[in-house]
């Protein structure tokens, strides 16, 4: 369930999204003081944490995917960052701080997202960066470009789909939305563990 096809895309509409995807996701970062610590939660190879250590190199990195070799890419990309194979429900980590937790582009592979999310509430951080495809609008995109066409536009791969104010509702029992980012056609939040 890696993330290399969106990431190494070269269609040049495609790329702008993803680019600003990633400048979003930065913004968010930096909204926050002091980050010296970030824990990736679905950091597939790696992508996002590169970009990140390539607009901050103070900041250290530590990434958990369930695939192996999405982590053996990772590791490859950033070979400084420390990564970890293991399912979000299985993270277990009482002596580990980080100053942010990020987890972008998995709850909606997720079938007990309410789960993932307590386990994420759970860990020793403060602040937290979440993002999703923004629906009906991902939807659209692919069936307009031709992808998944027989799913209307959904990803095969994807078992949960929200509109901005829905996501911001499942988010509500564990994490206040302190900050929007979202960047078309994505769903993103800075929050705060409540």
């Amino acid at each position: 369930m890696g993330e290399r096809a969106k990431y190494e895309n070269k269609n040049p509409a495609y790329r702008f999204l993803v680019d600003r995807f990633l400048s979003h996701i930065s913004k968010a970062e930096e909204f926050l003081p002091d980050i010296g610590r970030i824990l990736d939660v679905g950091c597939a190879e790696g992508f996002v944490i590169n970009y990140l250590k390539n607009k901050n190199s103070k900041i250290s990195f530590y990434g958990i995917d369930v695939d192996a070799e999405s982590i053996k890419d990772a590791r490859k990309l950033n070979p400084d960052s420390i990564f970890e194979c293991k399912s979000v429900y299985d993270i277990n980590m009482p002596g580990e701080k980080f100053d942010l937790v990020i987890s972008l582009e998995i709850l909606e592979h997720l079938k007990d997202f309410s789960g993932a999310l307590r386990v994420l509430h759970n860990l020793n951080s403060e602040f937290f960066i979440f993002s999703v495809p923004r629906e009906p609008f991902f939807r659209t995109i692919n069936f307009l470009r031709g992808k998944y066409t027989g799913r209307w536009g959904n990803h095969p791969e994807h078992v949960n789909t929200w509109g901005k104010r829905e996501f911001k509702k499942i988010l509500s029992p564990y994490f206040k939305v302190i900050g929007d980012f979202s960047s078309f056609p994505w769903t993103i939040f800075l929050t705060k563990k409540i």
